[in-house]
This record gives structure tokens, C-alpha cells and sequence, in this order.
């Protein structure tokens, strides 16, 4: 067995070197693995009076990769192209006296304010727009009772009322 694995090992770093594409691949992965980790946000591990704090981070990946290859119209080629991101965050630390190991996490109570301050705004945002558009109706309402009234009491503008129109040619017959 272990030959086996040996050798697909060894096909597989054959065909890594012969590729251009898979060549890039790799050298993103090994980029990415050496910029985010625990050092990349604590540091290496410290060592002091006989105790050894172990840094201990949190890490989140995405990639997304494409290659191929191409003998359409006697043009051969091959390409590929990638975009990644990864995301390191501080978990804790590992603290080895002797022969006791204890994991500290840390605490980040900023991140835990988050999403009741979110609600809290999303709630006060809905209060303010549901008052604003409560006292945009009454003034609506408002205008159309004050400019109702005024028509009562001088008749319209442009020409008779139609009920005054009435009254008078009842009154006229």
C-alpha cells in the first residue's frame, strides 16, 4: 500500500511541474496557508519562566479556481485564473506548564453587541419612518379638510357648485 500512495505521489507532483495552471493552484494554496494562521495574528509562540503560550486562531477560506485547456482552430493553449480570500481571527491561547495544558479562549464581547444593537436600530429606524409618514397623513388630511371647508363656505372657484346650480334654477322655475 504505502507503495502505491508513493506513487500517485509522484504522478501527482509530475503533473503539478507539467501544468501551468495546476502550478499556479499550488502556489496560491501554499500562499494562502503561510498569510493567515495563528502567527499572522498572534505571533510564534512565547516561551516564559518554564511556561509556553501557544497562540490558537480561527480560520475561514474561500476559493474559487478555474483552468482548462483549449485545441479550438489549431490555437492550443491553456489558462486558468482564481480568487480567494481567507479570513484569521484570534480563539484563544494554549498555556503548557509542565505537564498541564489549558486553553484561555478570548473573549471579544464587542462582536457579541452586534446583532441586538443591529435590532435595536432596525427597530428604531421602523419607528421613526412609521411617525414620519403618520404625521405626513395628517397634514394630508389636514389641507384637504381645510381646503373642503373653503369650499363650503365660498363656493367654488372656477364656477358654481353643482348643488347651488340646482338650488337656483329650482328656484328660478
Amino acid at each position: 500500500m504505502p507503495d502505491s500512495v508513493s506513487r500517485r505521489g509522484t504522478t501527482a507532483d509530475a503533473l503539478i511541474r507539467s501544468a501551468p495552471t495546476l502550478q499556479v493552484l499550488g502556489r496560491l494554496i501554499d500562499q494562502a496557508g503561510r498569510q493567515s494562521g495563528s502567527e499572522a495574528v498572534f505571533g510564534p509562540a512565547i516561551e516564559h519562566d518554564g511556561a509556553v503560550v501557544v497562540p490558537v486562531a480561527r480560520t475561514r477560506f474561500f476559493f474559487a479556481f478555474g483552468a482548462g485547456t483549449s485545441r479550438a482552430f489549431r490555437i492550443v493553449g491553456d489558462g486558468g485564473g482564481g480568487q480567494g480570500f481567507s479570513k484569521t481571527e484570534p480563539a484563544g491561547y494554549l498555556l503548557i506548564r509542565g505537564d498541564d495544558a489549558e486553553f484561555r479562549p478570548v473573549r471579544q464581547p464587542a462582536k457579541a453587541l452586534v446583532l441586538p444593537l443591529a435590532a435595536i436600530a432596525a427597530m428604531a429606524s421602523v419607528s421613526i419612518v412609521r411617525s414620519a409618514m403618520r404625521r405626513k397623513r395628517r397634514a394630508e388630511t389636514a389641507k384637504a379638510l381645510a381646503e373642503a371647508a373653503q369650499v363650503r363656505r365660498h363656493g367654488r372657484q372656477d364656477g358654481d357648485s353643482p348643488a347651488r346650480t340646482q338650488e337656483e334654477t329650482g328656484a328660478r322655475a
